[in-house]
C-alpha cells in the first residue's frame, strides 16, 4: 500500500512541472500537453513584458512585429502607423532582434515621420535613431496634429564575409493612448452643454 501511493505521488508531481519557457494545454481527452516554445517566442515574451512595463501610464493598445529582411544591398522600407489626433500617444519601438556586427555592415536607421514622406514633402522627422538594445519612446504632444505616421527603415547589406546565414531580424512595435485633459480657463466656457436656466 505504502509502494503505490509514493508510486501516485510521484506521478503526479512529474505531471506538474513544467520547464522554463513552455505553455500548457489540454488536449480533447483532458489530458495535459506541453507545447515547447522556440527561442524566438521567448525572447518576443521578454521583449514584450519590458516594453508594456514602459507603456504606463498609457493605455496598451496593439504590438505590431515588424519583419526585416536583410540582402545584399541597402534598401528602405516602411510601414504606416493609424492615429486620432484628438489622442496622445506613446510608440516604443524595440530593435533588439535586428542582426548586428559582422553579420551586416551598419546598425538599421529607423525615421518616424508625421505624414508619408514618399508622397508629403513636409512630413516631418519627430524621431530617429540606429538600432540597438534599447527601446525608443516617442510621446506625441497634447497640441500636435498627428493624423498619420510612418515607421521609415534603412536597411544596411548583410556583410557577405561574414559567418553565418541569419538573413532575418525584428523589431516590435508597441502603442499606446491617453486622452488629453482639458483644462478650462477660470470663469471660462467650454462652449459645450446646455446654458442653465436663471
Amino acid at each position: 500500500m505504502k509502494k503505490l501511493i509514493l508510486l501516485l505521488g510521484i506521478f503526479v508531481s512529474t505531471s506538474a512541472i513544467t520547464a522554463f519557457g513552455q505553455d500548457e494545454g489540454e488536449s480533447e481527452e483532458g489530458t495535459t500537453t506541453t507545447v515547447v516554445l522556440s527561442e524566438f517566442e521567448l525572447k518576443k515574451r521578454e521583449i514584450l513584458t519590458k516594453c508594456k512595463a514602459d507603456m504606463r501610464p498609457y493605455k496598451y493598445t496593439f504590438t505590431k512585429p515588424i519583419r526585416i529582411d536583410y540582402k545584399d544591398y541597402e534598401y528602405t522600407k516602411k510601414i504606416f502607423i493609424p492615429a486620432n489626433f484628438k489622442n496622445q500617444y506613446k510608440f516604443i519601438i524595440n530593435s533588439e532582434m535586428l542582426l548586428k556586427a559582422p553579420e551586416v555592415k551598419d546598425a538599421v536607421t529607423m525615421k518616424l515621420f508625421n505624414g508619408n514622406p514618399d508622397i508629403d514633402d513636409a512630413a516631418e522627422v519627430l524621431l530617429e535613431f540606429k538600432s540597438g538594445d534599447q527601446n525608443q519612446i516617442y510621446e506625441t504632444k497634447p497640441e500636435s496634429y498627428i493624423e498619420e505616421l510612418y515607421l521609415q527603415f534603412i536597411i544596411p547589406p548583410l556583410d557577405a564575409s561574414a559567418p553565418g546565414k541569419a538573413k532575418v531580424g525584428h523589431v516590435f512595435l508597441l502603442s499606446g493612448y491617453r486622452i488629453p485633459v482639458q483644462t478650462v480657463a477660470a470663469g471660462g466656457d467650454t462652449g459645450k452643454g446646455k446654458s442653465k436656466k436663471k
